[in-house]
Formats: C-alpha cells, sequence, structure tokens
C-alpha cells in the first residue's frame, strides 16, 4: 500500500512540477530559443551563399584542351579557368574541379563533381563504371550537423543544472516545497519527482532541436546524439537538485551554482581529456552509443534523490 501511494504521489508530483515549468513563458522560449537561432543562421547562411555564389562553377582546365568539350562544359553552366596544372590547382583547392581533357580531378565530396565527370565521359563517350563496393564515408553535412547538436547540448545541459537549482530554490521560498515534503510519502519522491520533471521537459526540447538539424542538414548518428544529450542535461538537473541543499532565491543560491557549475564543466572537461564515452556529459563530445551515459544519468538521478531526501530531512 505504501509503495502504491509513494509511486502515485511520484506520479502527481512529476506533472504537476513539469505543468508549472512549460505554464512560464521564460521557460518555455529558453527550451526553444536556441534552435530556433541556431536553424535560422544556418538557413540566413545558405540563403547569402546562394545570393552571392556566380551562376558558374570553375574549372581548371589545360589551355590546348579541345576547344568542344570547354564549349560543352560552358553549356553545362562550368567556368573553364586555363592553368598549365589542372591537378596541381585542384590538390591546392583553388579550384574544386580540373581536367585536361581526358583526366578529371575532383575535390572529394564535391556536390557537383558527378555531373563534371559525366559530362567529360559522355563527350568521349566513355562508359559510367562507377567503382562498387567502396565504403561511403559520412557527409560532411551529417558531421557539422552532428557537431551543431553536441554545442546545443551544452546549452542543455546548463538549463538541467538551473532546472535542478532553481525549481527546489523557488519551491522553497513559496512554500511549496515544504508543502510536498509534509505528504504521507518518503521525502525521496520529492526530489525525484523534480528530476523527472526537469529531464521530461528538457528531453523533448532537445530531440526537437536534434530532429530540426537532421531535417536542415542531416545528423550523423541522430540516436547517439539524442542520448548523449538528454543524459548531459538529466545528469546537470541531478547535480542542481544534489548541491541546492536548504538555499532558497532569497536567501541566495551563488554557492550552490558555482558547485554545480564547477561539477558540470569538471566533467566536461574530463570527457574531452580522457575520452570518457560512458560518463554522461563527458561523452558530449565523444563517441560511444549513448545508452551507458542515458543508464548512468538514470542512476545519478536516483542517487541525487537520495541526498536531497537526506539534507532535506536536516532542515
Amino acid at each position: 500500500m505504501r509503495t502504491w501511494r509513494a509511486v502515485r504521489a511520484l506520479v502527481i508530483l512529476t506533472c504537476s512540477t513539469a505543468r508549472r515549468l512549460l505554464r512560464e513563458g521564460l521557460v518555455v522560449r529558453s527550451l526553444v530559443w536556441p534552435t530556433i537561432v541556431a536553424s535560422g543562421t544556418l538557413a540566413l547562411t545558405l540563403l547569402v551563399m546562394i545570393w552571392l555564389r556566380p551562376p558558374w562553377l570553375e574549372v581548371a582546365v589545360t589551355p590546348d584542351m579541345d576547344p568542344a568539350l570547354r564549349s560543352i562544359l560552358v553549356q553545362r553552366g562550368f567556368k573553364p579557368v586555363d592553368t598549365d596544372d589542372p591537378a596541381a590547382v585542384v590538390e591546392a583547392r583553388t579550384i574544386d574541379l580540373g581536367t585536361d581533357g581526358h583526366t578529371v580531378w575532383i575535390v572529394d565530396g564535391h556536390p557537383h563533381g558527378s555531373t563534371f565527370e559525366s559530362t567529360v565521359r559522355k563527350f568521349h563517350d566513355a562508359p559510367w563504371a562507377p567503382v562498387r563496393g567502396q565504403p561511403i564515408s559520412t557527409p560532411e553535412g551529417a558531421v557539422f550537423g552532428r557537431t551543431v547538436c553536441r554545442f546545443l547540448a551544452l546549452v542543455f545541459t546548463l538549463y538541467g543544472l538551473v532546472f535542478g537549482l532553481g525549481g527546489v530554490a523557488r519551491d522553497r521560498d513559496d512554500g511549496t516545497l515544504e508543502a510536498e515534503l509534509a505528504l504521507p510519502v518518503p521525502r525521496v519522491v520529492v526530489g525525484l519527482s523534480r528530476w523527472l520533471a526537469s529531464t521530461l521537459v528538457l528531453g523533448p526540447a532537445y530531440a526537437l532541436a536534434v530532429a530540426v538539424f537532421a531535417a536542415l542538414l542531416t545528423v550523423a548518428d541522430p540516436v547517439s546524439v539524442l542520448l548523449h544529450g538528454t543524459a548531459a542535461s538529466a545528469t546537470a538537473a541531478a547535480i542542481g537538485i544534489a548541491v541546492v541543499g536548504t538555499a532558497g532565491i532569497r536567501q541566495g543560491f551563488a554557492g550552490p551554482f558555482a558547485m554545480g557549475m564547477t561539477l558540470a564543466t569538471g566533467l566536461a572537461g574530463a570527457g574531452a581529456a580522457l575520452d570518457l564515452d560512458w560518463m554522461p556529459i563527458a561523452s558530449l563530445f565523444t563517441g560511444g552509443s549513448g545508452w551507458e551515459s542515458a543508464g548512468l544519468a538514470v542512476v545519478a538521478g536516483i542517487g541525487a534523490s537520495i541526498v536531497f531526501a537526506q539534507r532535506a530531512g536536516r532542515t
């Protein structure tokens, strides 16, 4: 009976806390603003690049190249640029495409590389024979999308710390926390409900960010990126709940906030130095599937709730 009462209280308190968070306009704006700013900046950058980009693509060619091929390249939107050594020019990335009329040189992953090569092949009536069975590297755009999502995860990690600290401190000041601690349920339920509410609010918001960039750029390993980011924000929330102690907003919680920031940044630095792909927050810029980090985030949430209950019992 007691267990069922505790579970029911946990569900009710979690829903109540999450609802109060989502009712605050500042919280909602904070959750969606990083995604809007990052995706909007990317879209604006792409529009400017398209607008400033010339309607033709430069191609390094030899001066003695067949004029007929030169004319065909111009018709296909390429601009031949005479050079004595097209291969060296492409290797130096001064120009991304080059040919002497028989051999083509293309910078890896160039979006117009296949069109350029097929034009030269068709001119010589050469069969199109792509190499099969070669490993396909991760597209550059997907790697960039993953990097952007990882940096956004740092923002959500900071949000998690603020949610953990600020939620407890605010509710202590307005009397909500004391009312919940007076309920006939274990005190750990009160801390655990706040951690669950923070995770349930931050997780979908970060998932939205990953989905947006997966649609715009594609994201390499989106599931692992999502798991690492969600685990980081959930662990940061656990850190905030564990270190807040008896602090309230009116009494000031600069000390607990500084301690929480030190722990979070310490984990991030350890991950960069030691490649801890299993440690939440530390695993943001490492590899790994993310499942280990997610599991440890749950452990951190439970542990933080136990610490919170012990500290709350002494107040």
